[in-house]
């Protein structure tokens, strides 16, 4: 039997990497808090995790201090990412 499953990743944007801030409420702005998901992305097979860096710098945030390991990525790198990824979904 082959494996058919598809490698996952996720990519964060704009108000997105607020979701990646260790003891974060996001309810004041209105999104679901997905804390516990994050610490639960691998049992799911998503080893890869992206964030964009313009978005990191616009909410004065550090990449080295997120609730997860992420590759923080210019506008550039993400053009690529994406340019190279068959399927996307945004959420």
């Amino acid at each position: 039997l082959q494996d058919h499953d598809q490698p996952v990743s996720l990519l964060f944007l704009d108000q997105g990497v607020l979701q990646l801030l260790p003891q974060q409420d996001t309810q004041a702005l209105g999104i679901k808090n997905l804390g516990k998901l994050l610490n639960s992305l691998p049992l799911y097979g998503i080893e890869q995790v992206y964030v964009d860096a313009v978005a990191l710098h616009r909410f004065g945030l550090d990449g080295s201090k997120l609730a997860v390991a992420a590759e923080v990525l210019d506008t550039q790198q993400l053009r690529a990412l994406i340019d190279a990824h068959d399927h996307l979904v945004s959420c």
